[in-house]
Formats: structure tokens, sequence, C-alpha cells
């Protein structure tokens, strides 16, 4: 297996529109400096990096997005892709007909009153549709955040069906160290209802279920090849995923090992700061250590654990 050769840049915290449960939620919000994002670009180059995604904020408001993609052409970089909401799909058409540019898009529901309750964004329904309707070709990837806003779960294969070739959808928990609501969510509600929707999903879809530990699925699901639940380790060699080395994270050593070093020692370096950015044991409880995924399992957010414990959670065990 190879490690995986996609990075990110994240360009600032400036959004057109302003979801409740976004790490952006209620900050004060600007965009990074230009040198700096350049300078960011080639570094990731310079680690070998083949494949870049430009996240931000919203990438398609950016003032300077036409130079970043060119600079990224210029650089040598295979795929550029631009991690969206689709608000400005005009723009976003129109990067699209540069060649080495594709498409992440975040949809957080398939019901207009959801997503506005979600977003703000009265016509955003409307909007993403346009955009996967201009842009279908190019969208390799859809990003959906399962949060007590939206209650749509069951249905949430629905947003795949637009696209003419399968594409990858990464379902996402609510990070609750941003808890607005979180007093109303039932995460074992929301676990029978994922795998209910999981169950309908064709077998040539591929899904990642991310913020989840491996006990979200029911057996029957986490035994299909297509569906991958999160992992720091399995996520290293996911192409479709960041190589969490580029990071700001990342001390000065791992830096110049994964630069100059061989393939075996960025695969090492690249582990390490998988497992370096790893939930912490010391808010896991007994019950977690004792499921036979425990070394591989990322487990869920340290917030909800510290409010609600795993007494909703079953290990999964051999």
């Amino acid at each position: 297996m190879k490690i995986s050769e996609r990075s990110i840049v994240n360009i600032g915290s400036v959004c057109n529109i302003n979801c409740k449960h976004c790490y952006y939620y209620r900050q004060n919000r600007a965009w990074k400096s230009l040198l700096w994002i350049l300078a960011n670009i080639l570094l990731i180059r310079i680690c070998r990096m083949k494949d870049i995604d430009i996240t931000g904020g919203e990438p398609s408001i950016y003032p300077h997005i036409d130079l970043l993609v060119w600079w990224c052409e210029i650089l040598g970089f295979r795929e550029i892709r631009l991690v969206t909401n689709g608000v400005r799909y005009r723009k976003l058409e129109q990067l699209s007909k540069r060649p080495r540019v594709r498409f992440s898009v975040s949809i957080h529901s398939h019901i207009q009153y959801n997503l506005y309750r979600l977003t703000g964004h009265i016509n955003l329904y409307e909007l993403i549709h346009k955009f996967i309707f201009k842009c279908s070709s190019r969208i390799n990837y859809v990003n959906c955040v399962i949060t007590p806003y939206n209650t749509d779960i069951e249905n949430i294969l629905d947003i795949l069906k637009p696209f003419k070739t399968p594409v990858m959808l990464c379902i996402k928990a609510l990070d609750y160290h941003y808890d607005h609501a979180i007093k109303y969510f039932k995460f074992s509600e929301y676990r029978i209802a994922l795998n209910n929707a999981l169950r309908k999903a064709p077998e040539n879809q591929r899904i990642d279920i991310r913020f989840f530990p491996f006990c979200v699925l029911d057996k029957d699901n986490f035994e299909r090849k297509n569906i991958k639940c999160c992992s720091s380790k399995t996520n290293v060699y996911d192409p479709m995923d960041w190589n969490p080395v580029i990071s700001r994270e990342a001390p000065l050593r791992r830096w110049l090992m994964f630069i100059f070093g061989s393939d075996k020692v960025r695969e090492k370096v690249s582990l390490e700061q998988a497992l370096y950015r790893k939930t912490t044991d010391d808010v896991m409880v007994k019950q977690c250590f004792e499921c036979s995924e425990k070394d591989t399992c990322d487990g869920i957010q340290n917030e909800y654990l510290k409010k609600f414990g795993d007494k909703e959670f079953i290990p999964f065990c051999e």
C-alpha cells in the first residue's frame, strides 16, 4: 500500500454561508496572506505531494483563486480539488474548465428546510443542485455532516442520485467541541438511522464514515468492503484523504524527514503524525478499551465522551 500523495492548504475562514456546525462559527473571518498561501503550496509540492485540496472558508469567493489554481498547475500538481459548498456555481463552472480541477462538495441535507436551519441560506438547496448539474463530472467527493439540525439521515444517499458515476461519500459527525443544541442529540438514534441508510447504498458506492468509532456500524455494514470507518492509520493510505504529516501540528523534524526521506521513512513519519493526532486515552472509558478494534479506531470527539461517556456504544468485538 502506498501512503496518500494528497495534502491540503487552508486559505482562510471567509465563507458565504453560516453553518452552525462549522468550526468557523462565531469566529472572526479573514483570508490568509497570499504570499503565505503560495509558499505553503510550494512546500507541499516540495514534500512530493501530487494532489492538493484548497479549502477555507469558501475557495470560490477567494479573490485570487484563479492565481492559486494557476500556481498549482505550474508546480505540477496532478489534481487540484476545491472544497466548496457549491453556492457560487457559475464561478465553479468556470474553474471546472481547467483540466486538473476537481471538486469536493459539502452537502449536509437534501431537504430544503433542513439546509436553511443548518446554514442560514434560504436558496442553498437550489444552488447546490445547479452546481451538481453543471459540474457533476468534476465532483469526486461529497462531504455530509450529520448534526442535530438535520434529521433526514435515512434518505442521505439521495444526494448521490444526480451523479452518473459513483463518487466518494464522506459522512461526518458533528464536532462536539462546537456543541450548539447538543442537549437534543442522541447518538444511539443516529446510529440506527445511519445503518439503515447504509444498507441502501449500492456496492459500487464508496462510503467513508468519519469521526465515529467503529462500533457505530452494525456488523453487516462493518464487513462491507465499500464502507470504511474513520481510522487515523488507514487514512494515511487513502488517496482521497490528506496525508496528516503536512499539517501545522507536524514538528520540523517530521517535515525534514518527509522531504528528504526514503519511501519507508515517509511512511513511518506519516503514521507518527496520524497517531499523534489520535484521540487521547484519558477521555476514553474502560468499555472502549475492551473493543477488539481499539488499536485502529480513533474513537469519537473528546467533548462527546466528556459529556455523555460511551454508554450508548456497543464495542465491536470478535
